[in-house]
């Protein structure tokens, strides 16, 4: 009887050896990390929302307006329609694709951004992240040095270096210190604007030394901190529907190499930064939001993104005035995403995986009343 008990289980063990390197799927889910800890949001998000755009001028003035249009990706589908009767010109240039108004007068121009987004979870972990000479050179070139803004340094790596080493410490792999960073801000930054009498965001440097900044300062020092250790990150410009309205934004991207390949995903600071610390805003990308523009490492195209007006003015002028109507938002079904911050051990999974198995086998067995 126990010769007959061994050959099941020996028979069945077998049985799930051949499964596992037949079939990919099951072989992915050998190898592979998940969390245990999820987040639930809709799985998309889709609708339009109209943007009013104001400008007071004297007749005869020479103004240009550039409008980004949002990218249509495979994380979202965009349209962007002119309701109003002016007329404007279409441009493509460094990754962006943009309109043109020629403003003259006093006008009123009416946008409308219809857009289908959806929710993502990028396949990172500390368990599969390798080092950062994993990380492709065109992306160190491209990614790593000083940015500036209307000729004003706001991104400044070299500022941070000695100061990243120390938040990073004896980590190796790109995953654990660009967390490392992140838990950093998250857990010692707090969430204000506090822009320039030019209405410009400050430098990552003068949001170190403040403590406090809104989505684009973070950015920047989050850049900043990761570029000083050999990471790239780039600052990525959009849209937030929040509050039943819609916002200007910007996130952070970045990428992390794996086992698997190159995997580039964003960065929200300001999803945790000055409340918990869950994760929330590490490599998730939620529905919520609609990519504009991503800035390519040209300190001149960051500044042209920058340049919603533009030209010669007459008589009376004033800031442009802008108004957003949430006209219409439909949500997906709700899904629980993992937050890669909380992947498990994959050695630990693979414990898991067997005891259950052999748990099985054992109440088979016992069935069979072998």
């Amino acid at each position: 009887m126990k010769k007959v008990k061994i050959a099941y289980a020996y028979t069945a063990f077998s049985f799930l050896a051949i499964a596992m390197v037949l079939s990919p799927n099951i072989a992915g889910i050998w190898d592979s990390s998940p969390s245990y800890m999820y987040i639930p949001m809709p799985s998309s998000l889709s609708g339009y929302f109209i943007r009013y755009i104001n400008i007071t001028t004297g007749q005869g003035s020479n103004l240009k307006l550039n409008i980004t249009i949002p990218y249509s990706n495979e994380y979202q589908s965009t349209s962007l329609q002119v309701l109003s009767d002016q007329g404007y010109s279409k441009h493509e240039d460094y990754n962006r694709t943009w309109i043109t108004f020629q403003i003259s007068s006093s006008t009123s121009i009416e946008l409308k951004y219809s857009f289908s987004s959806k929710a993502f979870s990028y396949p990172v972990s500390r368990y599969n992240s390798l080092n950062n000479s994993y990380i492709p050179s065109y992306l160190k070139e491209k990614y790593l040095g000083d940015e500036y803004l209307f000729g004003n340094e706001v991104i400044m790596p070299e500022m941070f270096k000695e100061i990243t080493k120390k938040i990073v410490g004896n980590n190796t792999n790109v995953f654990d210190e660009e967390k490392a960073i992140y838990d950093y801000i998250v857990k010692n930054f707090k969430y204000k604007i506090t822009y320039t009498l030019n209405n410009l965001p400050n430098s990552a440097w003068k949001t170190y030394q403040m403590g406090v900044g809104d989505c684009v300062e973070l950015s920047f020092l989050y850049v900043s901190m990761a570029r000083s250790i050999g990471i790239p990150a780039w600052v990525e410009f959009g849209w937030l529907y929040t509050t039943q309205t819609w916002a200007e934004h910007a996130w952070v991207g970045t990428v992390i190499p794996t086992r698997e390949g190159i995997v580039r995903g964003i960065i929200d600071l300001t999803e945790e930064v000055g409340t918990s610390d869950l994760g929330i805003g590490f490599f998730v990308r939620d529905p919520f939001r609609l990519l504009e523009w991503v800035d390519d490492g040209n300190s001149s195209h960051l500044t042209n993104y920058y340049t919603l007006l533009s030209g010669e003015t007459r008589g009376n002028f004033y800031a442009p005035v802008e108004k957003i109507i949430p006209s219409s938002v439909n949500f997906g079904q709700y899904s629980l995403f993992p937050l890669p911050s909380y992947s498990l051990d994959p050695f630990i999974f693979r414990l898991i995986i067997v005891a259950v198995a052999s748990l099985i086998i054992y109440y088979v067995v016992r069935r069979k009343g072998l």
